[in-house]
């Protein structure tokens, strides 16, 4: 091993040669300079991995943008969800975040700096020990995994796309999330209109995941080694056992994969009828489900006794609840693995165990009761259930809040938990913590949301600063021409410069196309100077921008003139540099560096040689923790906290920056500080943030609105109505409300809602409430009413699943009536009437026709209460049937699980069966015609193209 200072005298040696080879040294020409190095990298010796969603900056996530991300906690960041279609070309699940919010002081919606693909970027710069990634597909968004995986070409296709969209958005890694390969599931548009459920799935998903992977490897591998940097590959896996049995090989995963991402939460919800922990650490043996290993325990020591390497192993935690609305005593009386009631309904109507959530069912959003609400709610969610306890379960070592009065009962990480958590890490060898996510986190100060997420942080890697990563970027082709210049009527001479941006419009797909746009187009540019002669420069005309000369560096801000901010693709920029010296020539420029920020005042994200270069031996200092603040009036406030400098020739420059301006906090108003620092060869680093002072914030008052209603009917003037404090946090308790509606005379009626905090600012808001006459009375709706199949012998209840609901009414399910009746123990047809009518004699009624078929023929061998593994046989109703994948209660002639097994014809096919569901290479004889399988299908031979005749 080579000492420190022979190993550090070569990397300079060696970045000394790089510079001199790649640097522009003519007069005119096109500058290619090599990728960028800002920071030395040093391996963290854990992750601490946060999943950053694309609609946090909308209203639903209280306008979470990654500014407020305590990002000097983290060393990932995923940035969740990128979609693809079936043929490999990806999709935007929020084009408008992504790319065209101004989610940025001094970013105007749709620039090339706009959006959270950008703004991540920022992030990255100002917390150099943070990496930036990119999470492809998600829960709703798997349904083409399986299609893309299973074609070579559509695989080669897809790997490109993300090739090009990492290198255009300066990213550092791709998470590829398939929720899950091998499992069928239809889309759930109750809670997710968008969804698109996995209904591609197929057994052969297990290995050709693992092809994907590979795919993905060998190509960040190729573009890492061109552009100078190394990309990781990084998978969020199921945590359940069956599910990693049914499609993941997890040996070959874990030799390509940098580190997975286990879902080690959602273990446990309200589609469970019994309450538990939805991420435990251990399993409680006294949970009904504890046979199913549904903690991280029994999901890490499975990936172990199966060759994952411990390293590589990232568990999970959970910023949100899971709830039920009402579960009994359980085990101990604390509501803990209590039987649960189906008392709540989703937005569809169908019956839930779930506990009402944080926000209001909608119907195609969000609209499962599954108790779930923010980390940073809990105050509101106890408020919401009274009685609600915290508890600790310290076998499991995992919290929960039962309440004895409603049973409501809600499971999710806390401080302590994760603590446990992370010293398991520790005492495992395990790779780190991954939390899902960062908008649910909860504030401890000013608006970033940091509580838990700086447990994981302190807990992993104690109080020290997070090492710095290297970040690099890929140069953009600029032609940089310099010519001197003389003007007599002024004697005075310069350089005349103009910056051409070669880069030219490539792309049609949308994501793409836009990411291209803001890769390629120079944002917010400075030029780095560097004269020989000691002359200083100066403007010589229009678009200069803001010049400072400092130590023979003259520093050309040009972002400064709005109409240089953006320096286009196929744009060509012309400034005239006036110089100190009586004449000048192009000898005297030592080196110029073009440098790029996302934010005008913002840190520098690209640093670009394209002229000379020979200076380029020295690194500029890094400023890191230099942000823009809201404070309040009276606030102790030190510049200088968690503002750091580092260079990477002088090491921590900390001590020597040096900070102009001031900030009064006696007084509102915004005040701008400029902080700056110089290495020992007197290459000078700039940053400004803007330290916004603020009066107390008036509470705001949300859900006045205008309604109407009818004669006659109940109103409570409060239903609905809010009020938040930005200081005093939940007020609703604290409105009044001036002006009364009298719901027997109709007419129009104000009401005034008013508020006050604890300071005394006080909001107030209007809303006008319309009493009208009584609608016309609309007919009940009658809920669940279907044809139904049973076998002989079967309990039978006809209300099972029924409910009937009305306008007026509401629910009117006990008084649905049935006639008609069903014999269970005899095969046959029945018919069932429904009827239920309203208060005011409105009638609805439905029919059912409930089918009895005869039981299990004698030596049938199928157990709907056993679990079958794919290849496992079984005698249904006197037929043999094979599993395909993993399967439990399903009848074998209505599950896509099964197969029937038929005697196979003389050339190898079997008969077609109507449903059945075929993969690539299985052969069918149907209409005396064979055909072939080219992939996963269920359609009839010969319909589509899935199939192809073979004889």
């Amino acid at each position: 091993m080579m000492n420190s200072k022979c190993s550090a005298y070569l990397r300079r040696l060696c970045s000394i040669l790089t510079m001199l080879c790649l640097a522009v040294t003519m007069l005119s020409g096109t500058a290619f300079a090599a990728p960028v190095q800002q920071t030395n990298s040093e391996k963290p010796a854990y992750r601490n991995v946060m999943y950053y969603g694309d609609w946090s900056i909308w209203g639903g996530q209280k306008n979470y943008y990654p500014k407020d991300i305590p990002a000097d906690q983290l060393t990932h960041l995923n940035f969740a969800f990128l979609d693809f279609d079936a043929s490999g070309n990806l999709v935007f699940t929020d084009k408008d975040a992504a790319t065209g919010a101004p989610v940025g002081m001094g970013v105007t919606w749709g620039a090339p700096n706009a959006g959270i693909l950008n703004a991540m970027q920022e992030l990255r710069a100002q917390n150099p020990n943070l990496k930036i990634g990119v999470s492809i597909g998600g829960w709703s968004k798997s349904g083409d995994f399986s299609v893309v995986a299973a074609s070579a070409s559509t695989r080669a296709a897809f790997v490109e796309n993300v090739m090009k969209f990492l290198r255009y958005t300066n990213m550092d890694f791709v998470d590829l999330d398939w929720e899950y390969p091998g499992e069928y599931r239809d889309p759930d548009l109750v809670d997710n209109k968008n969804d698109e459920g996995t209904t591609h799935a197929s057994p052969a998903d297990k290995q050709n995941y693992i092809l994907l992977l590979k795919d993905l490897r060998a190509a960040l591998d190729k573009q890492g080694a061109e552009l100078g940097k190394t990309y990781e590959l990084s998978v969020a896996l199921p945590a359940p056992k069956t599910k990693l049995d049914n499609g993941i090989d997890i040996p070959e995963l874990f030799k390509i994969v940098d580190f997975a991402n286990m879902m080690t939460y959602d273990m446990r919800g309200a589609w469970d009828e019994y309450s538990g922990h939805q991420t435990p650490l251990y399993t409680n043996p006294d949970d009904p489900y504890a046979s199913a290993g549904y903690s991280v325990d029994d999901t890490v020591k499975y990936l172990l006794s199966q060759g994952a390497p411990a390293d590589k192993i990232v568990i999970g935690c959970a910023f949100y609840t899971r709830g039920w609305q009402k579960v009994d005593g359980g085990v101990d009386g604390t509501g803990l693995f209590g039987k649960a009631e189906k008392v709540s309904k989703d937005a569809d109507q169908t019956e839930s165990y779930g506990a009402t959530n944080e926000a209001p069912l909608k119907d195609g959003e969000g609209g499962r009761a599954g108790g779930v609400w923010s980390y940073n709610a809990l105050d509101q969610l106890k408020g919401a259930f009274s009685g609600l306890q915290e508890y600790w379960d310290d076998v499991a070592k995992a919290p929960y809040l039962y309440s004895k009065t409603t049973g409501a009962f809600f499971t999710y990480d806390n401080p302590r938990s994760i603590r446990e958590k992370v010293a398991y890490v520790k005492a495992n060898g395990l790779g780190g913590c991954i939390s899902w996510m960062a908008s649910q986190d909860k504030a401890t100060g000013g608006t970033k949301r940091d509580e838990l997420t700086k447990v994981l942080k302190e807990s992993l890697f104690g109080s020290a600063p997070l090492p710095a990563q290297e970040i690099v970027t890929a140069p953009i082709d600029i032609t940089f021409t310099v010519e001197p210049y003389e003007e007599e009527w002024t004697r005075s001479a310069g350089y005349a410069i103009t910056i051409k941006n070669n880069e030219t419009k490539n792309e049609s797909n949308e994501v793409l196309s836009l990411t291209e746009l803001a890769a390629e187009s120079i944002k917010n540019p400075k030029l780095y100077i560097t004269l020989k002669n000691g002359a200083t420069l100066s403007s010589g005309g229009y678009g200069c921008g803001t010049i400072t000369n400092q130590n023979g560096v003259a520093i050309v801000d040009l972002a400064t003139v709005y109409d240089n901010q953006t320096i286009a693709q196929g744009v060509a920029i012309n400034i005239q540099l006036r110089s100190s010296a009586a004449e000048v020539s192009l000898e005297d420029i030592e080196s110029i560096v073009l440098v790029q920020r996302i934010l005008p005042t913002g840190a520098e994200i690209s640093r670009q040689v394209v002229f000379g270069g020979e200076t380029q031996q020295n690194a500029a200092p890094v400023l890191s923790g230099v942000k823009d603040q809201s404070i309040r009036v009276g606030a102790a406030f030190d510049p200088m906290a968690g503002v750091t400098a580092t260079d990477k020739e002088d090491g921590d420059l900390t001590d020597k920056i040096t900070v102009s301006g001031s900030v009064d906090t006696s007084k509102p108003g915004s005040y701008t500080l400029t902080y700056s620092v110089t290495d020992s060869e007197g290459k000078e680093t700039t940053a400004k943030a803007v330290i916004a002072v603020e009066e107390n914030a008036a509470p705001v008052l949300s859900g006045v609105k205008d309604q109407s209603i009818t004669l006659g009917a109940a109103f409570d003037p409060m239903a609905g109505v809010k009020a938040t404090d930005k200081e005093d946090g939940d007020l609703t308790d604290k409105i009044t409300v001036s002006g009364s509606v009298d719901t027997s005379k109709p007419g129009s009626y104000e009401l005034t809602y008013t508020v006050a905090d604890s300071e005394g600012k006080e909001t107030a808001a209007k809303a006008v409430v319309t009493v009208t006459e009584k609608a016309p009375n609309t007919a009940p709706v009658l809920s669940g009413v279907k044809d139904r199949t049973i076998t002989a012998g079967d309990s039978f209840d006809p209300m099972a699943g029924v409910t009937a609901t009305d306008k007026e009414d509401g629910d009117l399910t006990g008084k649905i009536t049935v006639s008609g009746s069903v014999d269970a123990s005899k095969p046959g047809s029945y018919e069932l009437t429904y009827t239920v009518t309203d208060a005011e004699g409105a009638s609805a009624s439905a029919k059912a026709v409930i089918t009895v078929e005869a039981g299990a023929a004698p030596g049938d061998t199928y157990d709907p209460a056993k679990v079958y593994n794919g290849g496992e046989t079984v005698v249904y109703k006197g037929q043999t049937y094979q599993c395909k994948w993993w399967v439990q209660g399903e009848s074998p002639d209505q599950s896509a699980a099964w197969k029937l097994v038929t005697q196979p014809n003389p050339d190898g096919s079997e008969n077609y069966q109507p449903g059945g569901i075929y993969t690539g290479g299985q052969r069918v004889l149907y209409n005396g015609v064979t055909y072939e399988a080219l992939w996963w299908t269920n359609s009839v031979p010969g319909s589509d193209g899935s199939w192809k005749v073979i004889g």
